[in-house]
């Protein structure tokens, strides 16, 4: 009532007020659908226009060889659009390219929003033209700058952006208190059975297909064959298994053209024996004063001790180098 006495005051009725100020509402309302709709349209045409990659790579120090190499690339298109890829190099320097990845016969083709990763193994040596070189003090160098530069179909391109993939190695170094827990599996023709499997049993059926039935100590009492029960004896060793399944299969119970058996406790043995070796150790609860305070101190004395190490180590061979000269 107060606002439409003001306005009677004026000499202007609200009807009047609202008839005037409209088109300026109505100015103001297109000009922000405006703003907005171009917004929008910039940032498709951003999305969908040029080039963006980010990636990372991993090098490598092997006792494959004396050479630190590239071991693992990764790129990920950062637009809706598919990029064509004719190869990968490391910048080192301003003056030094090297090749990681060619795609010269097939083109690498990155689909929108898709990203490329491979593993390389390692190297022999490192060349240029017919020349063997080395580049060990270049890639360990932190002062020579590195970037990572695509030959697209688009010309050159160089990668600004890195991936942060985060990894609890990095923590570990920080703090040597940190656990990094790793599953270890047996994988056979790409499946893994887990630790109570004792034994694999490798059926060649009737039209050429391959089954792999695990089977496990109390598997007598359930049926892991249509028509076949295993008994406790059958279960007592791989050739026990493996005559015990035979014989079934000549009665007629087991259709299969042919019967292997694998010891799963046997393989594992094989495979673990030498690097997993003694009882397994049970991983403590480990509160946050000693994780972060005396863990911290541990790994800095930790770090003294192999920094001095090292350089006696440099001490003596150096000192060799002397003798043998």
């Amino acid at each position: 009532m107060q606002t439409t006495h003001q306005l009677l005051l004026l000499g202007v009725t609200e009807m009047e007020f609202m008839y005037k100020a409209w088109p300026i509402v109505a100015t103001v309302l297109s000009t922000a659908a405006g703003c907005i709709a171009l917004f929008i349209g910039y940032l498709n045409y951003q999305r969908k226009s040029g080039l963006r990659l980010r990636g990372n790579y991993t090098l490598t120090t092997s006792r494959e060889c004396p050479d630190q190499f590239i071991s693992q690339i990764t790129l990920e298109n950062l637009k809706d659009r598919a990029i064509t890829i004719f190869g990968i190099y490391l910048k080192l320097g301003y003056n030094t390219y090297l090749l990681i990845d060619e795609f010269t016969e097939l083109p690498l083709v990155l689909r929108p929003f898709e990203t490329f990763q491979r593993d390389y193994d390692p190297i022999d040596f490192y060349s240029t033209g017919s020349r063997r070189v080395q580049i060990n003090q270049l890639l360990r160098d932190d002062r020579v700058r590195k970037r990572l530069m695509i030959s697209t179909s688009d010309g050159k391109y160089a990668v600004r952006r890195y991936i942060r993939a985060w990894d609890p190695v990095h923590t570990f170094f920080r703090n040597h208190m940190t656990a990094i827990i790793r599953p270890i599996r047996s994988i056979y023709k790409g499946a893994a059975y887990g630790s109570n499997a004792i034994f694999l049993v490798e059926l060649k059926l009737p039209d050429g297909a391959d089954q792999n039935v695990p089977i496990y100590p109390d598997d007598y009492r359930v049926r892991r064959f249509r028509n076949v029960q295993l008994t406790q004896e059958s279960l007592q060793s791989k050739v026990a298994l493996e005559t015990f399944l035979n014989a079934q299969r000549n009665a007629g119970k087991l259709d299969a053209q042919s019967i292997r058996v694998h010891d799963l406790n046997e393989l594992r043995n094989e495979r673990f024996s030498e690097e997993f070796r003694g009882a397994p150790v049970q991983i403590p609860r480990i509160g946050a004063f000693k994780y972060y305070v005396l863990g911290s101190l541990l790994t800095r004395v930790n770090n003294s001790k192999t920094r001095r190490a090292n350089k006696k180590l440099a001490r003596q061979n150096q000192k060799r180098a002397i003798e043998h000269s």
